[in-house]
């Protein structure tokens, strides 16, 4: 999973235009579990889930949306395209935010 998030955040960085930017944080879980009964197994299974939220920066105004991943790259890259878009529209409706910090350097 973790491969998987870097190169979607390496795709994103590709899409931003001039003057943007972006903070977005993935969490998923790969699980296998069992459940019984009376002593029984009665339910095998197992979950994958994965999301993503997404922050787009530009100047002081900032947006963010957060969507599910179906680990299928085509489909998320176009799904990410499509927030993008969504968000820059946000982000230029939005006034700035006069509260907004945002570290620039690495300190540590």
């Amino acid at each position: 999973m973790q491969e998987y998030f870097y190169a979607l955040a390496d795709f994103i960085q590709a899409q931003l235009a001039e003057g943007e930017r972006f903070k977005c944080w993935f969490s998923g879980e790969q699980s296998d579990f069992v459940r019984f009964n009376k002593g029984l197994i009665r339910q095998p299974g197992s979950v994958e889930q994965t999301s993503l939220s997404l922050n787009l920066i530009n100047g002081q105004s900032h947006a963010s949306s957060d969507f599910s991943l179906s680990t299928n790259s085509e489909v998320d890259r176009a799904y990410v395209l499509a927030m993008l878009q969504a968000l820059r529209a946000q982000v230029a409706a939005l006034p700035a935010d006069p509260h907004f910090l945002m570290a620039t350097e690495v300190h540590s």
